[in-house]
């Protein structure tokens, strides 16, 4: 890497190599996945280069949770063979994604001397570990199986002003009497669930700061009436 490549970085979040990679792995997501994956990498906005470039971490400054991968464990999405022709050598990388979203990919050997050359091909190309799968840490996994059977039918729509979440895009929050999982949004005010011996609890929020208030409904007539 030369002076010019390497000044070039602070304005460009990849270096032409992890371009290649995650395009590679881009190209044989299905349509969903390629969706998220996209939406992900433009919230990307530093990449840390550890050793001699053997290991790329990515951070995001925010990021939009309805982007997440359902599975949050630390996977692999894919293997990638590849080489570069000019100096005839092979490289194996792993792209993984932890907490549901893409966050490193792994390189072996180091490959801080080909990342700008523009001569690289793929061997073999493997995806590995779904990430459209709940997992068993996923919290929407636990959940799912709480909520009520109507739930299916009003999620990732707005009722009564309510914008009723996805299963994918619930996230989980600590409050004062443990976690509670966000399922609605209105204005500033948020209808929580928590799971307590096995029972589903409904919540009120009224705004970020107020203290949670319980709802003796369940989550959807909860939804239909405030």
């Amino acid at each position: 890497m030369n002076i010019f490549q390497s000044i070039s970085l602070l304005w460009k979040t990849f270096t032409p190599l992890e371009d290649f990679l995650l395009n590679q792995f881009l190209s044989h997501a299905d349509d969903e996945l390629k969706n998220i994956t996209e939406h992900q990498i433009k919230y990307i906005t530093k990449a840390q280069r550890l050793f001699d470039w053997n290991e790329i971490n990515y951070y995001c400054s925010k990021f939009d949770e309805s982007f997440k991968y359902p599975n949050n464990d630390e996977i692999v999405l894919c293997v990638i063979d590849f080489r570069s022709k000019e100096i005839n050598k092979k490289y194996i990388a792993k792209i993984y994604a932890v907490n549901g979203r893409l966050f490193s990919i792994n390189v072996k050997p180091g490959v801080k001397e080909i990342s700008f050359k523009d001569d690289l091909e793929i061997i073999s190309f493997e995806l590995v570990d779904n990430p459209m799968e709940y997992s068993g840490k996923s919290i929407s996994k636990h959940l799912i199986k709480k909520l009520p059977d109507e739930y299916s039918k009003v999620e990732g729509t707005t009722l009564n002003n309510w914008k009723v979440k996805s299963i994918r895009e619930i996230y989980s929050l600590m409050t004062e009497i443990g976690e509670m999982f966000c399922v609605a949004e209105k204005e500033e005010s948020f209808l929580c669930v928590s799971i307590i011996q096995d029972k589903l609890n409904v919540y009120l929020f009224e705004d970020h700061d107020s203290k949670p208030i319980l709802i003796n409904k369940n989550l959807v007539e909860a939804i239909k009436s405030l």
